[in-house]
């Protein structure tokens, strides 16, 4: 579940709106955690880029700042319904300062909003990260072309690719 880039309504922090998005989100979980067997991931809204806006985003003042506390309500409903949880945003915010060391104008989120490709890439490398755990140990079952099922004991390991940037000088790889 990925909301609160429009719940905080591009605007500095309002405590009620907050507050809409922690029952919102909280009704979402538990009728979800009632009614279905889903397994739930619940993920901070993304990194909002204040360079990007025009004029300096007068009117966007600290927006990221005000998206991290929504993110925060995330990661306490995640702890208290037992779900997984995954940040978004700082994985997002960190790239980009690196980025940023070496070209002060670099950015992930060209429209202060949405993602580009790269930043799509700090996403699912954060995604990967954060639902991959040690490996996977259970019975398997398999059925080839309607012939009787076999089963045993399996191991899986999921690896996630490196991720598409240098870490120490967050330059782009190729």
């Amino acid at each position: 579940i990925l909301l609160g880039m429009n719940d905080a309504g591009y605007q500095a922090f309002n405590e009620e709106l907050l507050a809409n998005y922690r029952r919102d989100m909280t009704a979402i979980v538990k009728r979800l955690r009632e009614e279905t067997e889903a397994k739930l991931v619940l993920l901070s809204p993304t990194y909002f880029d204040q360079q990007q806006v025009p004029d300096g985003g007068a009117d966007h003042l600290d927006y990221n700042g005000t998206l991290i506390r929504y993110g925060d309500v995330c990661r306490q409903l995640a702890e208290e319904y037992k779900c997984r949880f995954v940040d978004l945003n700082a994985p997002l915010l960190q790239a980009t300062e690196r980025l940023r060391i070496r070209d002060a104008d670099a950015t992930l989120v060209p429209d202060a909003v949405h993602p580009a490709e790269a930043g799509g890439m700090v996403m699912a490398h954060a995604m990967l990260t954060g639902l991959l755990g040690p490996p996977v140990k259970r019975a398997l079952k398999l059925q080839a072309s309607g012939k009787s099922a076999s089963s045993g004991q399996g191991e899986f390991k999921l690896r996630a690719i490196s991720p598409a940037w240098d870490n120490e000088t967050g330059s782009v790889i190729a």
